[in-house]
Parts: structure tokens; sequence; C-alpha cells
């Protein structure tokens, strides 16, 4: 290919011709033309308690309905609570009974991989290990819990210009894979209404973003 183009020279997508993954929540995925496009990030934000944790594992539960496959990585959340975390949400209404545990598990077995938290929080080992899951098991969508307890060991004394050569890095690999990322980052306060400028770390983080959700508890306030 020519390093310039000219408008001739780009083949014209639409839309409907960009794989995209459901939330399953509706209005979501209505505003975004479907989904979470192939090749993009989001970042998800939320004061704590505001009910990231119950989103992500309803978006992640909906989007395997679908026929997608996820990877996650929790840098926060033991293996054995986010099973129970995906449990619980997965039965809704049914029993705790072990059988239904156990057709959860064999439902999900060929399209969630949950990262083991054994081998660490280094960044450029998990980015290896995400990039050989991706390609092994064709994986659509990377779910990353969360910035805060990434471990970005760069030789860059800045550690906010370390978040926005981490968050470069992730935007330009989704695109070369054409899978998604999601990418939870705390705000910087924990009271009041959260804002876009509230992301903790750099403040051109969110810029680098195809979607920005911003979580609320709704209170009195």
């Amino acid at each position: 290919e020519e390093q310039w183009l000219r408008l001739k020279d780009i083949n014209a997508l639409n839309a409907e011709q960009v794989l995209h993954i459901p939330t399953g929540f509706r209005g979501l995925d209505s505003s975004m033309n479907g989904g979470l496009a192939a090749g993009g990030i989001t970042i998800l934000t939320g004061a704590n308690g505001c009910g990231k944790t119950v989103f992500l594992n309803n978006l992640i539960l909906n989007a395997c309905d679908k026929g997608f496959k996820i990877g996650l990585w929790s840098g926060e959340m033991q293996s054995w609570r986010i099973k129970n975390w995906i449990h619980l949400i997965a039965r809704g209404v049914h029993s705790d009974k072990p059988e239904i545990g156990r057709m959860i598990d064999d439902w999900l077995q060929e399209c969630l991989f949950i990262y083991n938290n054994n081998y660490g929080n280094n960044w450029e080992e998990l980015f290896v290990s995400i990039r050989n899951l991706v390609l092994q098991q064709s994986v659509n969508l990377v779910v990353l819990d969360n910035l805060a307890c990434m471990n970005i060991n760069r030789n860059i004394e800045d550690k906010y210009e370390q978040q926005s050569m981490f968050v470069k890095a992730l935007a330009e690999y989704a695109k070369q894979s054409a899978i998604h990322i999601i990418l939870v980052a705390h705000p910087r306060k924990s009271f009041g209404v959260v804002r876009k400028h509230d992301i903790s770390g750099s403040y051109d983080l969110s810029n680098m973003a195809d979607n920005v959700f911003i979580m609320h508890k709704v209170n009195d306030d």
C-alpha cells in the first residue's frame, strides 16, 4: 500500500460491516450500533459499590450467550470469588444446587478464560499471555480489571506517562487483532457524581478510548 492514501484507495465500510460484541443492554448496544466494535477499547469507571463488577459479569455472560469468547483478568479478585460472582448472576432466580453450578461451568467451558493470578500482575508478561490466548482460543473480548492493580514495569519515572503508553499499546493491539478491550479505571474521587475528567491516571486515557462508560449508583443526591 501507498504510505499516503487517496479516498479512492480506501475501502468504505459502514457500521454494519464491523463486528460488534453485544453487551446485552439494549439501550447501550443501540447507541454503539450493535455493541462493542472490534478493534476498539472501552474504559469503565465509577465509584466503589456502583455495580461495575455486576455490570461486567452480565456483559461477559451476554457475550458468551451470543457465541463470543472472553478473557478476564482481575487484579483484585481471587479466581474462586470470580467464579462465585459468575455463578450467582448466571443462575439468576434458580437454586444454588451443585448441579446448576456444574451446568454453568460446562456452558462457559469454551468461551470464558480467567487469568490465574498466581502468575502475577506484570504487564509485559500478561500482555504476552493475552496475545497467546487470542491466537490460540480466538478470543474476541478482553476485560482488564483494573488499571490500578497493573504492574506497568517501564523505565519511566512519571506513572501517568507509563499509563498513557500502556493504554496506547492496548489500543494499538486491539486494532491489530480486531478484538475489543475493556479497561476498568477507578475515579480519583469516591464521592459525588463521577465525570470523565475524574478518571484516575493520565488525562489523555479517556481520549484514547472509543467508549467511556461511567457508572453511577442512584442515591438521594
